[in-house]
């Protein structure tokens, strides 16, 4: 992984929100529904939608579309890649 990139992922990690939603999806093999991440953070779609696409941006989740439902899966490479990348400091 460019070194460059890892602050721009830390930024997008580290919003209370985000940090979250990268937890709960940590735990989830097939990845959730958007609908389900906002239940179950109890965070508004339109907010959820904002912070999901900041984390979509950085790489840190990766999507797939099945009808009209939007899931999200941990990208468990990249957030890896920035663990090893901190643990060398």
């Amino acid at each position: 992984m460019n070194s460059e990139r890892i602050p721009t992922i830390l930024a997008a990690a580290g919003h209370p929100t985000r940090f979250e939603v990268l937890r709960l999806l940590s735990g989830e093999k097939d990845g959730l529904a958007a609908g389900e991440i906002g239940r179950r953070l109890e965070v508004g779609q339109s907010t959820l939608s904002s912070h999901l696409k900041k984390l979509a941006d950085a790489d840190l989740v990766s999507t797939t579309r099945s009808g009209t439902t939007i899931s999200y899966r941990l990208n468990r490479s990249t957030a890896e890649a920035v663990g090893r990348a901190m643990s060398a400091l």
